[in-house]
C-alpha cells in the first residue's frame, strides 16, 4: 500500500544521560552538549520496503544536542535534509526543532521545588517526518500543526 510518510520520529535528550554539574557549565558558557537519541517513532517497527534510517537523531541535531541555560534565540527551527541509502534511494526528511524547559539536576533524587528558577534549562527536542516523497513545504506545514497541538496539549496537562 502506498504511503505519503514512512516514519514520524521524536528525537531528544537521552533519558539515561545525566545533566552535568556546575563545573561543566562554567567551562562551556551557556550551553552544554549532551547525547541525543530517538525517543519515539511511528510505526515502531520497520516497513518491509523502507528500513528505518540509522542515527537519525544525529541529523536532527547536526551540531549536537545542546542544552541551553538561557532562553534560546530561535525557539523553533524548521529544516529539511535528504538521506541517501546505499541503493541510491533518497529519503526526504522535514524536521522541526523546539525547546522545552526542564529542571536540571545531576542527582535525579534532587528535584525538589525549592531548588528555584536557577536550575531550569532549555532542552531541545525535534520532531521529524521521513518520506520517499519530496513534499518539503507540505511536511513543514504539517510539522507546525503537530507542534502546535503538542504545545497546546502540554499546557492543558493532556
Amino acid at each position: 500500500m502506498p504511503r505519503v510518510a514512512d516514519y514520524f520520529v521524536v528525537c531528544g535528550l537521552d533519558p539515561d544521560q545525566d545533566f552535568p554539574g556546575p563545573e561543566a557549565w562554567d567551562n562551556h558558557g551557556d550551553t552544554v552538549k549532551l547525547k541525543s537519541m530517538v525517543l519515539d517513532r511511528v510505526p515502531a517497527g520497520d516497513h518491509k520496503d523502507a528500513e528505518f534510517p540509522q542515527n537519525l537523531d544525529m541529523f536532527c541535531f547536526p551540531n549536537g544536542l545542546r542544552v541551553e541555560s538561557r532562553t534560546p534565540a530561535d525557539s523553533q527551527v524548521k529544516f529539511s535534509f535528504v538521506l541517501t541509502e546505499v541503493s541510491g534511494t533518497q529519503l526526504f526528511c522535514s524536521a522541526l526543532k523546539f525547546y522545552e524547559q526542564q529542571r536540571m539536576s545531576a542527582d535525579p533524587a534532587d528535584s525538589s521545588p525549592e531548588q528555584g528558577e536557577g536550575n531550569l534549562v532549555w532542552v531541545p527536542k525535534c520532531i521529524c517526518l521521513v518520506s520517499h516523497w519530496p513534499f518539503f513545504q507540505q511536511f513543514s506545514k504539517f510539522m507546525e500543526y503537530v507542534y502546535m497541538i503538542y504545545k497546546n496539549s502540554s499546557k492543558s496537562g493532556g
